[in-house]
């Protein structure tokens, strides 16, 4: 394994090697904690009750777009 002087990284090769670190793990090797896990299981509860609701992404950019002119 080589090292890597940390403080000699800008901003940017940092941010594109805490990309490839978490890119490098498996979904099922990341431990949860309880509360996170929770937390997770909250939003999905909250996302599937407004699922319905819910508008694509091709609906929605071109009417962001039209708010910025």
């Amino acid at each position: 394994m080589s090292v890597i002087d940390m403080k000699r990284l800008s901003v940017q090769q940092k941010l594109d090697l805490i990309a490839e670190l978490c890119d490098s793990l498996d979904a099922a090797d990341v431990p949860l904690s309880p509360a996170w896990k929770a937390e997770l299981e909250r939003r999905n509860a909250d996302f599937e009750e407004i699922r319905g609701q819910a508008e694509p992404w091709e609906h929605v950019l071109p009417a962001l777009q039209a708010d910025q002119r």
